[in-house]
């Protein structure tokens, strides 16, 4: 594996051309992608709030409005990485029957493209933890670690189901009934604290859960998360990502016979 990750490295030019393809592909200009993010990140924000806040703002020790961006914002690019990349190896088709490279640079390539807007949300989201009087401080550090596990778990899945989609048509319509019932069962809009008793296993070892509170820990109420959520963040985004970079690397060799 060590081989094959220097392997893709010195690829790097091409990655970097399919990223800004991508990018291109989905946004007029890097104007239109910030200006566009904005858009969608406080809408999604004003619409969670208007409905929800309510019922979970004195359920929660912070601003309901930053307690939704803090676990929107992650959510958001594991959403889109993985709802995206399905059928990138489709969409390359051409791509990957014409020319002998890495194969994993093709979904890399999407999940690239989501690590900026993520970026450009998180510079969004400053201003108003500044409004709100939370300033930058040591705890902020942690989100490294929030971010580290969200770009790990989105590129493994991003990787496993784009290589399934080539041998199985069924995945896209799984991979959005999955996204879908996995974002209810994240404690985005809603303070894990409410799930029933015999339900609280599925917050406990869901890992898009565990991002969502580190990344508060860190941004709102400015303590370490706890190692638990460090560790089932972590230790299932880099499983996920092994598992995902080992199919690919098996199924690679056959895939330019299969994808059409």
């Amino acid at each position: 594996m060590r081989a094959r990750i220097r392997q893709a490295f010195q690829w790097r030019h091409l990655i970097l051309l399919m990223t800004l393809r991508e990018f291109k592909r989905r946004y007029l200009s890097i104007g239109a992608a910030l200006a566009f993010t904005f858009v969608v990140s406080v809408g999604s924000l004003l619409v969670l709030s208007a409905v929800f806040g309510r019922h979970f703002e004195g359920q929660v020790s912070a601003p309901y409005p930053l307690f939704v961006f803090c676990g929107l914002i992650p959510w958001a690019f594991l959403q889109s990485s993985v709802s995206q990349s399905v059928d990138s190896f489709r969409a390359n088709a051409n791509l990957v029957r014409k020319i002998s490279f890495p194969r994993e640079l093709v979904p890399l390539s999407v999940v690239s493209v989501n690590l900026v807007v993520m970026a450009s949300s998180l510079a969004t989201l400053l201003p108003f933890l500044l409004y709100y009087g939370y300033h930058p401080n040591l705890a902020w550090l942690w989100l490294l670690v929030a971010i580290l596990s969200v770009v790990l778990l989105g590129t493994g899945l991003a990787m496993l189901l784009s290589i399934l989609s080539v041998h199985f048509i069924e995945i896209r319509p799984a991979t959005e009934l999955g996204i879908m019932l996995w974002f209810y069962a994240t404690p985005i809009f809603y303070p894990a604290s409410i799930v029933p008793p015999d339900l609280a296993w599925i917050p406990r070892i869901n890992p898009a859960a565990r991002v969502a509170e580190i990344a508060r820990c860190a941004l709102l109420f400015r303590v370490a998360p706890p190692l638990e959520s460090v560790l089932v963040a972590v230790g299932c985004s880099l499983l996920v990502f092994v598992a995902g970079y080992a199919l690919v690397l098996r199924l690679s060799a056959t895939l330019a016979d299969h994808v059409n």
